[in-house]
């Protein structure tokens, strides 16, 4: 019954649309992850979105965005991560100690255990956040990419007729 239920979240999260323009990069969903479409070849996020800068490949200011993506969504991962596993471990380690009557900590050992705890969360929080700052950059890849794109066909121009003359004659 799980696994129908994860199967059916996932079906939910794709798309069968596969973006024409030519030139240009957009963004669609497969298997619940974003796929940079670029001249019909389709990039994966990869990890920590490395496969945007695939897709933006060839513009120097998208690749600046498209690496600055991937370096915070890599290191802020990191750092959450091992925030994450340190945290519990710190204060599991202590407890355990604290509880063991043979090899106690002293009051100095538990404040030092309960310091290191702390700045696991702190790392926790910050490496979380400093991910969550890498979502601008990806769009600024693609945005920037975009716009330097020179259309195949140009915009036909409405052709505008003159403003009529006004006079400030007296009649």
């Amino acid at each position: 019954m799980m696994r129908v239920a994860i199967w059916l979240t996932v079906a939910a999260c794709s798309s069968n649309y596969l973006p024409q323009a030519r030139g240009r990069v957009a963004v669609t969903i497969r298997g619940g992850v974003p796929v940079y479409v670029r001249d019909g070849l389709s990039h994966e996020h990869g990890l920590f979105g490395s496969g945007l800068e695939e897709a933006v490949a060839g513009h120097p200011g998208a690749e600046r965005a498209a690496r600055e993506y991937h370096d915070r969504v890599r290191n802020g991962t990191i750092a959450a991560a091992v925030g994450a596993l340190c945290a519990p471990a710190t204060l599991g380690y202590a407890l355990v100690r604290s509880a063991d009557s043979q090899a106690s900590l002293s009051r100095q050992g538990l404040e030092i255990a309960g310091l290191v705890a702390l700045g696991c969360a702190v790392a926790l929080v910050a490496g979380g956040l400093y991910a969550a700052s890498a979502e601008p950059y990806r769009w600024d890849a693609i945005n920037q990419f975009n716009d330097t794109v020179e259309l195949s066909s140009p915009i036909p121009l409405v052709p505008t007729l003159p403003a009529p003359r006004s006079s400030l004659e007296m009649r």
